[in-house]
């Protein structure tokens, strides 16, 4: 699978209920490279229809995830191993030869007592579609109620599930960054988490993906650009290539404490709110000025600087061709800085200012000998959740 920069979204509307040339104009409209697709019921949903989609997302550029009930390891477990490998060849045999189809979905949040299930409908799903790459996501590392409670078993726990199942990417969730209480514990677990999922990637060379939040909900604030910045920018850092988002669409305009969704009311007459416009701007800008940037590049050291969360390693100063980072204004400020290497040697860090409120100046001081960096913010000035790709 190509190891480039993915930003998709989960998508949970039935075949047929948006027409389709409105949604992929939307979806391009919002930065989307790999969104999901509507979901599709075999003797249900309308073929042509969702074939029409497919159709649509390639002339657009993107590719989708198929969400087909199909290949969901739910399935395997409800009708048995014979019905489920059946159903795979059929959603395969319907959708898999389509130049915009990355991979069928096999299921979100599998628990310990799933996940054999999970393995297996992987391995089958990839089995019979070699060409494309199955998509699963899994349950973040919670600490207090995870299947798996210390750290470094989870670790172990989540490399045996790669293994066992040829995963060719991992993909978790977790909303806890956006959460208004708790939220020193909560934003420290965002970081172990991608500390954690990291570790696991790296060790089994596959690109590593997180599903962010897009759409406020339960324990969660209502979102900011800056918030949709600074999730984008802390992920990255910390080596996530690919990127879903929760969620986009609602039906309704009142649905329990969901608030603030991008797309709402597509029942009647869909409204825009602003979480769409923070979406559009930001994908766009981290694809175009980001992504471009690091593309061919993998981490080798992430660390933080003046504030450890989730056990990163804090920055020391000369470890790298960075000698030291100050804070010149918020002289406090959390930071992030990741150093990436591309396959022949060449160099690249990121700078992200880690305060999600206030802004903060930089300096950055190189080592005697090394030129300062191209592409760094040309005054120093980081806006909360901002980055900065310095070229050494």
């Amino acid at each position: 699978m190509e190891n480039r920069f993915q930003i998709g979204f989960w998508n949970y509307v039935p075949t047929g209920e948006i027409d389709n040339a409105t949604a992929v104009a939307d979806w391009k409209r919002m930065g989307m490279t790999l969104p999901m697709s509507w979901e599709y019921e075999d003797g249900k949903s309308d073929k042509r229809t969702f074939l029409d989609l497919l159709d649509r997302c390639k002339n657009s550029g993107m590719q989708v995830i198929v969400c087909d009930s199909r290949t969901r390891f739910t399935a395997l477990q409800e009708k048995g191993e014979k019905a489920f490998s059946d159903g795979v060849r059929a959603a395969v045999a319907d959708f898999g030869a389509h130049e915009a189809v990355f991979g069928f979905h096999i299921g979100d949040e599998p628990n310990e007592e799933q996940m054999p299930f999970a393995v297996q409908a992987y391995r089958t799903v990839k089995a019979a579609a070699p060409h494309l790459t199955p998509f699963i996501n899994l349950l973040p590392y919670w600490e207090d109620y995870a299947d798996v409670q210390a750290y470094d078993e989870h670790v172990a726990y989540l490399d045996k599930v790669v293994k066992d199942s040829g995963m060719e990417m991992l993909c978790y969730d977790y909303y806890g960054q956006m959460a208004t209480n708790e939220k020193e514990r909560l934003l420290d677990l965002y970081f172990k988490n991608l500390n954690l999922f990291a570790t696991v990637a790296a060790r089994n060379n596959i690109p590593l993906w997180t599903t962010l939040l897009s759409t406020a909900h339960y324990n969660s604030k209502t979102l900011t650009e800056d918030d949709i910045m600074w999730q984008i920018a802390s992920a990255v850092a910390h080596g996530v290539r690919g990127i879903l988002w929760f969620y986009v669409y609602f039906a309704d305009l009142v649905n329990g404490s969901y608030r603030n969704y991008p797309i709402a009311g597509y029942a009647q007459e869909a409204e825009y709110g602003d979480v769409f416009y923070y979406l559009s701007r930001q994908n766009r800008i981290f694809l175009k000025h980001f992504a471009t940037q690091l593309q061919g590049y993998t981490l080798s050291a992430v660390r933080h600087v003046n504030v450890s969360f989730g056990g990163t390693k804090l920055f020391v100063p000369n470890e790298f061709e960075i000698a030291d980072v100050k804070c010149v204004v918020n002289k406090e400020a959390p930071l992030i800085l990741s150093r990436f290497v591309s396959h022949d040697g060449n160099v690249k860090y990121i700078l992200v200012n880690n305060d999600r409120e206030k802004s903060v100046k930089t300096e950055v001081v190189y080592k005697d000998g090394i030129a300062a960096a191209r592409g760094q913010a040309p005054d120093g000035w980081l806006a909360p959740g901002q980055m900065a790709v310095l070229t050494l």
